[in-house]
Parts: C-alpha cells; sequence; structure tokens
C-alpha cells in the first residue's frame, strides 16, 4: 500500500498530503497496533499502569517497515532491530514456532541431556512443525481455567485467549521482565 502510494503521488493520482496519510497508517500506525495486540503491552498498562512496554512498542513501530508481512524473516528483522535498540534477546511473539524450536534446542544442546530431554524435544517438535498440534498452547488454556478457578481471573483469562503463563504473568505485574 506504501508504495502504490509513491507511484500515485508521483503520477499526479494523490497529494502529498492524502499520501502521507496512507504512509502514516499503513506504515507506522497498523504495525503500532498489531504489536500491542501481540505484547499485551495496553492490557499490562491498563492492568498495572506500567507503560515501559507500551512505549517499547511505539518506538520499534518506527522501525517496522510492514515486516509483520513476511512471517519468519519479518520475525528476524524485529528480533534484530529490538536487540540494537534496546540489547534484549527477545524472541518474536508473532510466530511462537521459532522461539519453541530454539528452547527445544536448548533442552538438548545442554551439557548432560537425558533421553527424557531427547524424547520431549523430538516429540515436542514433531507434533507442532509435522501435525501443527501444539500442545503447549492447550495446557495454557487448561491452567488459564484452572487460574481463573482459583481466583486469579485476569491471568487466566489472558491464557485462554492464547497467551502463554510467562506472557499473562508480565501482563498482570506479577513479573518483571
Amino acid at each position: 500500500m506504501c508504495g502504490d502510494a509513491v507511484v500515485s503521488v508521483a503520477n499526479g493520482d494523490m497529494s502529498k498530503k492524502q499520501c502521507a496519510k496512507v504512509l502514516f497508517q499503513y506504515a507506522y500506525l497498523q504495525p503500532f497496533f498489531y504489536a500491542v495486540a501481540t505484547s499485551g503491552s495496553l492490557l499490562k498498562f491498563l492492568l498495572t499502569g506500567d507503560d515501559d512496554d507500551l512505549k517499547k512498542d511505539a518506538s520499534i513501530s518506527i522501525f517496522n517497515l510492514n515486516s509483520d508481512a513476511v512471517p519468519i524473516l519479518g520475525d528476524i528483522y524485529k528480533y534484530a532491530v529490538t536487540r540494537m535498540a534496546y540489547g534484549e534477546k527477545q524472541m518474536p511473539q508473532t510466530t511462537p514456532l521459532l522461539g519453541d524450536i530454539q528452547r527445544e534446542i536448548n533442552r538438548i544442546s545442554k551439557e548432560e541431556v537425558t533421553l527424557q530431554d531427547y524424547l520431549e524435544a523430538v516429540g515436542y517438535i514433531g507434533l507442532h512443525v509435522g501435525l501443527g498440534y501444539n500442545s503447549k498452547a492447550f495446557g495454557s488454556i487448561g491452567s488459564g481455567f484452572g487460574d481463573i478457578f482459583n481466583g486469579d481471573i485476569e491471568k487466566g483469562a489472558l491464557k485462554v485467549l492464547g497467551y502463554t503463563d510467562n506472557r499473562a504473568k508480565n501482563i498482570t505485574g506479577e513479573k518483571k521482565k
């Protein structure tokens, strides 16, 4: 859309003001909304008053360049930008498969690896990649219902909606990054 807007201005089909609006909307605003939705930073701000993640989403969205349109490469690009800007090693949130693969590789890369570690890594990746079955997501949803019944309604609701336990704890303020 951004490229079309620039071409339209060059062809005289669109004013510069309209082009600026389109560029702002598609190059910054939509990536910002997507970042806020996937990181949970707005929910964290509303629940805890902590606006650090929201500020980070706003600043990183400047450099997003619509990288969300390319699933795996976009996540690698956003990881690099976040690493350069904040020095954080934060796994991609939009394609959890990358983080899951790294986690399973780390599981079998430690000094003392057990047969159980191998079986869990191969089993999880086999189910997740081969069949599209994410057993951890179902476990998170189930534990979310448990959290709700035990009185931790905010964290439980987030987990039922698909957030991981770590992200739900971060949003509700139980865990500091």
